[in-house]
């Protein structure tokens, strides 16, 4: 005798506890004599698997932002749960919510927040974790410049030097209004630098902003004027 689960209205329930049954099989002949056969039945419980991926996070921050981590929770196991959702940052949980799925459930989707402070280095490691599992991005500090030297060397009279930043919001350090100069001041330095004789095609400041389709980069000249000594100004 066999049922085939296969077959859609074939299957049996199992009982909803885990635990240990004793089902029993009742052979009958056409006199009527029977014939029982015990056997044992274990059903062990269910098990959960909340996985989680980050759906959104911003590019960069500043100082006292609040940051808005958008999440996606899905129960990929056999058995309904519920579950803590946890926001590491830097290790340490800045925020929780609780989530209950069954496995037959939709993704659950939500987003955990972060208030940045000025203890905060130059980048921030974002962790969406949950019982079973976890997801996580690098976020970078807006406004955070790197310098570079080609060649690095020391005694080099034609090195370039190249200030970078990934994003520079004006709002953070202004009152909104646009950069009008930039200052480049070399005179905290071991040896004499110099900026003699630079002109125009020599210094340009090269920016790209992010349009609603695209990107749009843009080359800026700046003062046509040679600049001389260890300090100068860029309008």
């Amino acid at each position: 005798m066999e049922i085939n689960a296969d077959d859609p209205g074939a299957g049996i329930d199992n009982p909803v506890s885990a635990g240990s049954y004793t089902p029993t099989l009742t052979l009958t002949d056409e006199n009527g004599d029977t014939i029982e056969i015990d056997a044992e039945l274990t059903l062990v419980s269910g098990q959960s698997f909340f996985a989680t991926t980050i759906t959104n996070v911003p590019a960069t921050y500043g100082t006292s932002d609040t940051i808005q981590v958008g999440y996606e929770v899905d129960n990929t196991g056999d058995q309904a749960d519920t579950q803590t959702i946890v926001l590491l940052v830097d290790g340490t949980q800045a925020d929780s919510a609780s989530v209950a799925l069954d496995p037959a459930d939709p993704p659950a989707t939500g987003s955990l927040s972060y208030t940045t402070t000025s203890s905060d280095g130059g980048s921030l490691d974002l962790t969406v974790k949950s019982e079973d599992d976890s997801s996580s991005e690098t976020i970078t500090k807006g406004n955070t410049f790197s310098l570079s030297l080609d060649p690095d060397t020391a005694g080099a009279t034609d090195s370039i030097h190249t200030w970078s930043a990934d994003t520079v919001t004006e709002s953070e350090f202004t009152d909104g209004e646009d950069i009008d100069t930039i200052d480049v001041d070399y005179r905290d330095n071991k040896q004499d630098s110099t900026l003699d004789d630079l002109d125009e095609t020599d210094i340009t400041v090269k920016m790209t902003r992010q349009l609603s389709s695209s990107t749009d980069r843009t080359t800026i000249p700046v003062n046509q004027d040679p600049y001389s000594g260890d300090t100068a100004t860029f309008d």
